[in-house]
């Protein structure tokens, strides 16, 4: 019985941390538990002939 009740308490406390995650999509910046720094996108040189 104790067994049962702490790991329905672990999944539950882990469903709630996690709530806010987009796990399928682009990451989103100031959103979610946990944050991800994102790099800026840079365009690509033009390159040159020769």
């Amino acid at each position: 019985m104790a067994g049962s009740t702490l790991a329905f308490g672990a999944l539950a406390g882990t469903m709630y941390l996690t709530r806010n995650e987009n796990w399928y999509g682009e990451p989103r910046s100031g959103e979610g538990w946990f944050k991800r720094a994102t790099a800026p996108m840079q365009a690509a040189a033009p390159r040159g002939n020769g």
